[in-house]
């Protein structure tokens, strides 16, 4: 399920998508009543979701707790810390920028389609960012070994 209230956007992630051949659109939402309503009758595994839409927060909590095992993707406008603490505190499994690529987006799409949460290294790696990074891999039942050098790869069988 797409939600941003630009039908071009809308439009392109579809088309990037749909191009694939490994994934069903449910539908397209432009605003958090009629994302709602969608979710609800259709219940999709992911949620693409423009951070940019009012009350876009509330919507990834309303959408985490009328199904806990939906996979959301925020689109943001920029990297800002205290806008992705709060997008991960509402139920946000991935946060991303409106400038991913089509190779990438796909890729992440997958992930969070198999209920994995997906935050970069960079931010991870950022000072700043140790109340995110503990709350993450509390999230992820991981408890801490990412703070102990476990990467997020290797926590889930990697090299």
């Amino acid at each position: 399920m797409i939600v941003d209230a630009t039908p071009l956007f809308r439009q392109g992630i579809r088309a990037v998508l749909l191009h694939t051949g490994k994934y069903t659109i449910v539908g397209e939402a432009r605003d958090p009543p009629e994302a709602l309503a969608l979710a609800r009758a259709e219940q999709p595994d992911v949620v693409l979701l423009s951070g940019q839409l009012p009350d876009a927060r509330t919507l990834t909590w309303q959408l985490r707790q009328l199904i806990p095992t939906i996979g959301i993707l925020v689109f943001a406008a920029s990297p800002d810390e205290e806008q992705l603490f709060q997008f991960i505190k509402a139920g946000a499994s991935a946060y991303e920028p409106p400038t991913i690529t089509g190779e990438v987006l796909t890729e992440k799409v997958s992930q969070v389609g198999c209920g994995n949460y997906l935050i970069t290294s960079d931010v991870l790696l950022a000072p700043s960012s140790q109340a995110i990074m503990s709350m993450v891999t509390d999230r992820k039942g991981a408890g801490g070994k990412l703070t102990e050098g476990w990467t997020d790869f290797a926590l889930k069988g990697g090299n």
